[in-house]
């Protein structure tokens, strides 16, 4: 059965090609609008990325706006304040009125990004997730720093805090078991389980805690 999330980008150097390498190595579905003739500043974006529709227009503001428009909610990265491609896609987003997150990377850490991320997805009913960010010509970090927070490292991280604050036997059985069998990264959790999972952890996790 393929996993509910599916992931969406411009296929731009940067941001956008983390998000889709992550989703790829991980078995998730990939798609999103790129300019006429795959075009990217790295060159042509590779075959490889299946799933990819090429717009009328080599305007990059053209695929942006509709990689927002044909997702369900938009997560935006960067370091610092947004500008250029990926303000539009906020500026977009909320003239849409599109569900949009922006996760700053110098004022969150890897930990702190992925609990934002997963606090704001399990409240949405998100099949399609468009990612958006900087291209690697003006953030070089900003790959790297993208697949940090969507890594399994940043997931067991956030689990592990979450074992501390419920010091359960039985939980803490369960959590550490589920951990164990997905191997994956935060997209794929969301896409095994789905954002009403998540959820349903959150109010167990919230009565025990209590």
């Amino acid at each position: 059965m393929k996993p509910a999330l599916k992931i969406i980008s411009g296929g731009q150097a940067g941001a956008d090609r983390s998000a889709l390498d992550v989703a790829l190595e991980n078995g998730l579905e990939i798609g999103g609008f790129v300019p006429a003739g795959r075009w990217a500043e790295d060159g042509t974006v590779s075959s490889n990325y299946k799933g990819l529709t090429e717009t009328d227009s080599t305007d990059p503001s053209e695929r942006t706006r509709l990689n927002v428009i044909t997702s369900d909610a938009t997560l935006i990265f960067s370091h610092g304040k947004l500008s250029g491609g990926s303000l539009l896609t906020w500026k977009v987003a909320r003239s849409e009125r599109r569900p949009c997150l922006h996760i700053d990377l110098d004022r969150n850490s890897d930990d702190a990004a992925v609990e934002k991320i997963l606090l704001w997805l399990r409240t949405s009913d998100i099949r399609t997730l468009n990612i958006a960010g900087p291209r690697a010509s003006k953030d070089p970090d900003i790959y790297a720093g993208v697949k940090r927070v969507l890594a399994p490292r940043s997931l067991v991280n956030t689990a592990s805090r979450l074992l501390r604050v419920c010091a359960v036997d039985g939980l803490v059985y369960c959590v550490l078991r589920l951990i164990n069998h997905l191997r994956c990264n935060t997209l794929c959790l969301l896409g095994e389980i789905g954002s009403h999972g998540l959820s349903l952890i959150n109010e167990l996790v919230t009565s025990v805690a209590h």
